[in-house]
């Protein structure tokens, strides 16, 4: 498997941006409506994101680049 082009890069980032939007959407409306232990879904996406950044790797991101409709 040769270096993602620029297309691909661009699509696996979107799908990502996708991911944590949704998972932090269900975690903030199970925070607000169930209980509020539901929250830590959202911090600990928003501590990956931060992870991510500073070492400049995405986890999500290669897990995300594996998947079979990836390829």
């Amino acid at each position: 498997m040769g270096k993602p082009t620029i297309e691909q890069d661009t699509k696996i980032q979107s799908q990502t941006y996708l991911v944590i939007g949704l998972a932090n959407l269900v975690g903030l409306t199970l925070g607000l409506t169930i209980n509020l232990w539901w929250l830590t879904i959202c911090f600990i996406l928003c501590i990956g994101l931060i992870v991510s950044f500073i070492r400049k790797i995405c986890p999500l991101c290669i897990l995300l680049a594996k998947m079979p409709w990836n390829r």
